[in-house]
């Protein structure tokens, strides 16, 4: 995930720099009038470019990252929930959430010991992406608690406000696909510890 973000960004900045070039290039030899007449025709594709596409596709990221780590947390809490011979399917649960889901049986069906720091860091970034699926990068006028936690703590890399809306950086990227790691790596290896525990017992 983080190669793929490492490369995509890379891509997007270079289209941007290109951009900046043949716009340096074009207005080179140009009157102070001839520039400003050519900005004022070109600022949308200038705006777009440099800010709104390059937003857009860092935003993209997050959305990508989170299905990725929603997936694999989905995946473990479907094979507990065979294990454990429940009788039950992730879509009876309640709640409209498949994290929250896959949460509740990972913790409560099967028990296993996860810190609620690791769900919170995550959570923190599921809230982000849904305001960015499901209300346009729209945040309430008060974000929850965690969401502002992560503004407060990402100043530069996630911002938001009424006039720019969400503006989300690389760097952020990274930050939340170390925080899918660690709370995976914490849920695989709770996992394997109850699955050695029950072939131990012979169960």
């Amino acid at each position: 995930m983080r190669a793929y973000a490492r490369l995509a960004t890379a891509l997007m900045a270079a289209e941007s720099e290109k951009h900046i070039a043949h716009v340096d290039n074009v207005v080179n030899g140009m009157s102070e009038a001839e520039r400003e007449a050519y900005f004022d025709t070109n600022s949308d594709t200038h705006e777009l470019m440099l800010r709104r596409f390059p937003n857009q596709q860092q935003q993209s990221l997050v959305v990508l990252t989170y299905t990725v780590v929603e997936t694999r947390l989905i995946t473990i809490a479907r094979s507990l929930l065979i294990n454990a011979q429940a009788g039950l399917a992730l879509k009876d649960l309640a709640g409209d959430s498949p994290f929250k889901k896959a949460r509740m049986v990972i913790t409560k069906v099967a028990g296993l010991d996860i810190e609620q720091r690791l769900w919170d860091r995550v959570e923190a970034y599921r809230l982000v992406r849904n305001a960015i699926v499901h209300n346009a990068g729209e945040l309430p006028p008060t974000p929850p608690p965690l969401v502002q936690r992560l503004l407060a703590q990402y100043p530069y890399d996630l911002q938001y406000s009424d006039s720019g809306g969400l503006v989300v950086k690389p760097a952020l990227i990274v930050a939340f696909a170390a925080a899918c790691e660690e709370l995976l790596e914490a849920v695989v290896t709770e996992w394997l510890a109850l699955v050695d525990s029950k072939t131990s017992l012979g169960i």
